[in-house]
């Protein structure tokens, strides 16, 4: 059975000054939140601000009062209520009345999400003072706003969204007067009888809506201006960065300091081959990958210091959006190479010699293929 809390106060005689004066009427079936707003809205009728505590207050209340803006009369009855009322720049702000000791410990270990991210999310939502190390938290605030933490952390703290990306990088060898790359794929896989009318073709980026991914690849397996570089397998959770690198760290020179004054060359590995990352981003009804793809190797060359040998690289940076079960195709990282050579026997003049040049041209193709993973 519901408690009820009846407050009967007549600040004012009957009089009629009194009858004329603003009043609440009795209303047994009132909660104290309620009764605040009406008592503003309808008597009172300054600026206020009530507090979370005070809209939520579902306690019932029965009241008879006359003039509420009497001095005293209506901080008595939210003193009474365990509120209390402040006046500033012209504004009430009715707060509850808190208790030097009206608090409580809370530590909390984190199941998915690392405690620095859960304080990050956290802080500004409650008034609580969140601290721990590494492995916990630990919440101090009121008993009403630990329940609302735990609620919270039931909801937020869950296992996050995964996706499995397998990617196959190809290099393309074709003339300059060739088309592009992707033009060569979409014909590729148009001969093969595998659908493309459902791709969205733009300038550096094909995609097909396809669980078929396996026979897409064997056709540009099958041609003979496609090789395969790379076969990355990843598995990443949403937000994660991921990275495969094929390839050597090769040492280069650095710069030299001097310790007692003898010289110190400092070395340093970089690392060159094929590397790749990508970090997915998993909304509701999209992935957004972040993708970088880089095929590099190092050359003796006479622009490098200290005869450090050169970084040769090509690489491509991308953001692209995209769906479950979706093959998407990017270029544009191209290499032209004009080579001549000349046929004959050395003792011959030069005239008679047979010279031929070609104008190559190579392309890297990155084709990924996206799953999500069922929560």
């Amino acid at each position: 059975m519901k408690k009820t809390i009846v407050l009967l106060a007549v600040l004012l005689l009957a009089t009629p000054a009194a009858t004329d004066a603003p009043r609440v009427n009795i209303d047994v079936g009132m909660t104290v939140a309620q009764l605040v707003k009406t008592v503003y809205d309808d008597a009172v009728g300054t600026d206020y601000v009530l507090e979370p505590e005070v809209l939520e207050d579902k306690r019932r209340i029965g009241v008879r009062m006359f003039d509420f803006r009497k001095k005293d009369s209506l901080p008595t009855l939210l003193n009474s209520l365990g509120y209390r009322l402040e006046r500033r720049g012209g504004v009430d702000y009715v707060s509850l009345i808190k208790k030097a000791d009206d608090y409580d410990f809370f530590v909390y270990r984190p199941k998915h999400k690392s405690a620095a991210e859960l304080k990050t999310a956290l802080s500004g939502l409650f008034g609580a003072t969140v601290g721990g190390d590494g492995d916990r938290l630990i919440f101090k605030t009121s008993v009403v706003e630990i329940e609302k933490i735990k609620s919270l952390l039931k909801r937020f703290d869950v296992r996050p969204r995964e996706v499995v990306v397998r990617g196959k990088i190809f290099e393309v060898t074709t003339q300059k007067t060739d088309a592009s790359s992707l033009s060569i794929v979409a014909d590729v896989f148009k001969k093969a009888g595998l659908a493309v009318s459902n791709g969205a073709k733009l300038v550096n980026y094909l995609s097909f809506k396809d669980k078929r991914v396996n026979a897409y690849w064997s056709a540009l397996n099958s041609d003979d201006r496609f090789k395969l570089l790379s076969e990355p397998s990843l598995r990443i959770k949403s937000n994660a960065t991921a990275s495969l690198t094929v390839g050597n760290d090769v040492p280069t020179l650095g710069s030299v300091t001097y310790q007692d004054g003898q010289p110190v060359q400092s070395v340093t590995y970089r690392s060159s081959g094929i590397i790749f990352e990508i970090t997915p981003e998993v909304l509701d009804g999209v992935i957004n990958l972040s993708v970088r793809q880089e095929l590099s190797n190092f050359a003796e060359t006479t622009s490098g210091v200290n005869n450090s040998p050169t970084l040769v690289k090509r690489e491509i940076k991308t953001n692209i959006s995209a769906t479950n079960a979706e093959l998407i195709v990017l270029g544009g990282l191209i290499e032209n190479k004009d080579t001549a050579s000349s046929a004959g026997l050395s003792f011959l003049p030069a005239f008679m010699s047979a010279k031929s040049n070609s104008n190559d041209k190579t392309e890297i193709v990155l084709s990924l293929y996206i799953e999500l993973l069922p929560d």
